[in-house]
């Protein structure tokens, strides 16, 4: 489907899943340039002394960069469990949709075998009468109580089994509508996994940045140290042989 034709609607929703990707990556870049600053710092001598001057010291900014590292170790882990969490919400869908279907189906036919004015009793227990609901919970209830009664009912069960929808398929849809349920509570536990793991990485992102903020503020404020002359430094040399 070309850009023009895409539905607004589903063009927005890939607008801003572009954007979040985009800002995802762009605080991964920068954190990775922030981390390779300051192991600069560690690794040049005047910068390491230029930081010393300002009561940073080595051993506290090596733990600042191990810090940062965990900040990516964490996002890894995000990623990991959003992936996981993306992937059971595509499972449980599939299934829903899979059970709807049937279900539906399964309803039309019993619309068309019993009477409304004439079979009060099975149109009610079928719960055939006007529209389905949405909620997943009522949705489950719906299509179980219509399985169930059509297994324990005689005459539910035998106007079914000329339609083809025997005890069997019967049952395998009661444990479809299970697997369903099942399949929502994992993956609504994979969600709370997956926004755990996103708090606890801002949690270590936060720690990081108010602590670097503070000090490449503070560093680039401070004069860089001279280095030491070249006489003195021979001098010094001479001195200590």
């Amino acid at each position: 489907m070309s850009e023009q034709t895409q539905p607004i609607e589903q063009k927005e929703i890939s607008e801003e899943v572009a954007k979040k990707r985009k800002a995802n990556n762009t605080w991964k870049k920068l954190l990775a340039e922030d981390i390779r600053f300051i192991t600069n710092v560690v690794k040049d001598p005047l910068s390491l002394e230029r930081a010393k001057s300002i009561s940073y010291t080595k051993a506290s900014i090596e733990k600042m960069i191990a810090l940062g590292g965990e900040v990516m170790k964490a996002e890894k882990v995000c990623t990991e469990k959003y992936a996981d969490k993306k992937q059971q919400f595509a499972i449980f869908k599939q299934g829903l949709k899979n059970l709807e279907k049937e279900y539906m189906r399964h309803v039309k036919m019993a619309r068309k075998v019993f009477n409304q004015k004439e079979q009060p009793g099975i149109y009610d227990k079928l719960q055939l009468k006007g529209d389905r609901p949405n909620p997943l919970s009522e949705k489950i209830d719906y299509i179980t109580k219509f399985y169930g009664f059509a297994l324990e009912d005689k005459e539910i069960n035998d106007a079914f089994k000329k339609l083809s929808i025997n005890d069997e398929l019967m049952q395998q849809l009661l444990n479809l509508a299970d697997e369903v349920v099942e399949n929502n509570q994992l993956a609504n536990l994979k969600l709370t996994h997956a926004t755990r793991a996103t708090e606890a990485r801002e949690a270590l992102k936060d720690e990081f940045y108010a602590w670097f903020k503070e000090f490449k503020v503070i560093y680039e404020l401070t004069p860089e140290p001279k280095p030491a002359p070249a006489s003195s430094t021979a001098k010094s040399a001479k001195a200590t042989t």
